[in-house]
């Protein structure tokens, strides 16, 4: 090797084709990770609404009829009353329908039950339910299954990341 002869040669177009590949496939993975998070919130909070609904006080039915689920103020689910004592879960989400948010800065998924009496029932342990139903009957069922669903959102992100993400 001769004095004037480098050690290496740098090839920049092809460095910053290389580069530019890496930061597509760090956007794919993002994009990819973003909706199989989004997909996830949706059916943990379809979950969650499912069993307030099935633990919610039951007089006439109305209060275990009237839930919604939301993700960043999309309705992804409600109930629905039936008949007399009895309400049923609807699922409103339709893969695709929540937008990527390029930028996200939250993903809040959302459950509440809308009657006036609905947060008198959630809240006061000494009423008697004598048709079925507790107190808590939201915050009893996230508080058991809060660590399923965050091992589930992971899951879910990681599983989508495997199947097609990154591209790296």
């Amino acid at each position: 090797m001769s004095k004037d002869e480098p050690l290496f040669e740098l090839d920049v177009e092809e460095l910053e084709e290389d580069i530019e590949r890496v930061q597509e496939g760090l956007e794919k993975a993002e994009e990819i990770a973003i909706q199989a998070a989004i997909d996830e919130i949706v059916n943990i909070v379809y979950d969650l609404l499912g069993e307030g609904m099935r633990k919610a006080p039951v007089d006439e039915g109305t209060l275990r009829g009237s839930g919604l689920a939301k993700v960043n103020d999309d309705q992804v689910a409600h109930t629905e009353k039936v008949s007399e004592g009895t309400a049923k879960l609807v699922r409103d989400y339709q893969a695709g329908n929540i937008s990527l948010q390029r930028l996200m800065n939250e993903l809040i998924g959302e459950v509440v039950f809308n009657t006036p009496y609905a947060t008198y029932q959630h809240e006061e342990m000494d009423l008697n339910h004598p048709k079925g139903g507790e107190a808590k009957y939201l915050e009893n069922p996230l508080k058991e299954n809060a660590q399923m669903y965050i091992k589930g959102l992971a899951e879910a992100i990681e599983a989508k990341l495997d199947e097609g993400g990154g591209g790296l």
